[in-house]
């Protein structure tokens, strides 16, 4: 990102950061001096109807676990800067975590992942998401190589072009460029709020405008974090 690509992040990462702070302790159902437990998990991730709308795309396939996704990069030092990853996220001291991914068609045009760990306390999970800034900002603007076990579970090979790291408060955004078959367009926003982390990566092979959607997702599912 450069010049005005730039500053448009900065500007929807404030939008963000504005729709976050609607749900105040103050004013949410939840107790503030409480803590999220697994058994919310499922209430903190976007339906496929939302996940749709959002993309302005059908997303009949669905595939979701009680774990985060596989992937390996010759970059482990740069953490999830790609996709929430088991390998980066067992780093961490985290309770339970649920991950769904949503893709239009095989080989798809379009492409949807959601991570939502939760954690013992506040403190771990705003641990975690100060180490994955740091790790990110390692690979900025840097090509990896990464292996992703595809939604068929195929192992694809492809190569990331990461984009500038942007960080406003607790929320931390990156956009690249995937190339394996196809070159696609993608964006990953990593929340942490109360006791949880939450991921959501967007890609696309038709657009930027159409990859980059992550941001419109977490408005979605950031508040729900103080319902929790």
């Amino acid at each position: 990102m450069r010049g005005g690509e730039g500053e448009g992040m900065r500007s929807v990462m404030g939008a963000l950061s504005v729709a976050l702070g609607v749900m105040t302790p103050a004013t949410a159902t939840a107790d503030p001096s409480s803590n999220v437990q697994p058994a919310a998990i499922d209430r903190l991730m976007f339906s496929q109807r939302e996940a749709e709308r959002v993309m302005g795309a059908g997303l009949p396939n669905v595939q979701r676990q009680s774990a985060t996704f596989a992937l390996d990069t010759d970059r482990p030092d740069c953490g999830s800067v790609v996709l929430a990853s088991v390998s980066s996220y067992d780093r961490s001291p985290y309770m339970a975590a649920h991950s769904q991914a949503l893709w239009d068609h095989p080989g798809w045009f379009t492409l949807v992942d959601q991570s939502v760990a939760v954690f013992s306390t506040d403190q771990e999970a705003r641990g975690f998401t100060r180490s994955e800034a740091d790790r990110w900002r390692t690979c900025e603007n840097q090509t990896i190589n990464v292996s992703e076990q595809a939604v068929d579970g195929s192992v694809l090979q492809a190569t990331v072009d990461v984009r500038d790291i942007t960080q406003v408060d607790n929320v931390l955004a990156v956009s690249y460029g995937r190339n394996d078959s196809a070159y696609a367009f993608c964006q990953h926003v990593l929340l942490g709020e109360r006791n949880v982390a939450i991921d959501i990566r967007t890609c696309s092979t038709v657009s930027k405008s159409d990859g980059e959607r992550a941001f419109e997702l977490m408005k979605i599912v950031g508040p729900r974090v103080w319902e929790a």
